[in-house]
C-alpha cells in the first residue's frame, strides 16, 4: 500500500467502505507483546487477544498523507477485484486467497476477540505512519533503481 500512497497518492481500501472504525495492532506492540510473554512465559498455554485503538482506513490514508507530506486519496477496491489486485501487486496466489477471505469476514463483521485473555497495545497510528515512512525512506530495496536512500537528518 506504500508504494501507491507514494507514487500516486492513493490509498487501495480491500472493503465497501473506508469508514468504519477497528483495532489496528501496530508490530511495535505485536514485538513487545511477544518479548514480554517470551521473558515471563503463562504456566498454561494461553491465546492470548492484542487489543489494539481503533482507526478506520480513511483515518490511515489521512495520517499517512500527513506522514508523506502530500494529499492521500482513498480508493476502494470492488470485491470482485480484490484477488486480482493481491497478485498484480506480487502476493502470491495462496496468500491472496488468504487475505480476500480475511477481508471478507472483516465485512461480514465475523472478526472477534476469542482469547483467554488480552493484551493492551497502546501505539497510535500516527507513530506507525511515521516510522513507516522514515523505515521506507531509507531502505534501499525500497528505492527506484538508480536512486540513493535519502540520507538521515540528525538533530
Amino acid at each position: 500500500m506504500l508504494p501507491a500512497a507514494i507514487s500516486d497518492g492513493i490509498y487501495p481500501v480491500f472493503g465497501d467502505t473506508a469508514d468504519v472504525k477497528f483495532p489496528m495492532v501496530a508490530t511495535a506492540d505485536v514485538g513487545a507483546a511477544v518479548a514480554e510473554l517470551l521473558l515471563s512465559p503463562p504456566a498454561t498455554s494461553q491465546v492470548i487477544d492484542l487489543d489494539a485503538l481503533s482507526y478506520s482506513e480513511q483515518d490511515v490514508a489521512t495520517g499517512l498523507g500527513v506522514a508523506l507530506g502530500r494529499a492521500v486519496q482513498v480508493v476502494t477496491i470492488p470485491r470482485a477485484g480484490w484477488f486480482d489486485a493481491l497478485t498484480g501487486a506480487g502476493v502470491p496466489p495462496m496468500l491472496a486467497t488468504e487475505l480476500v477471505d480475511m477481508y471478507n469476514a472483516g465485512q461480514r463483521g465475523d472478526l472477534h476477540p476469542r482469547g483467554d485473555r488480552s493484551h493492551r497495545c497502546a501505539t497510535p497510528l500516527d507513530e506507525t505512519l511515521r516510522r513507516l515512512v522514515a523505515n521506507h525512506s531509507h531502505d534501499p530495496l525500497s528505492q527506484p533503481p538508480g536512486r540513493a536512500p535519502a540520507a538521515p537528518v540528525s538533530h
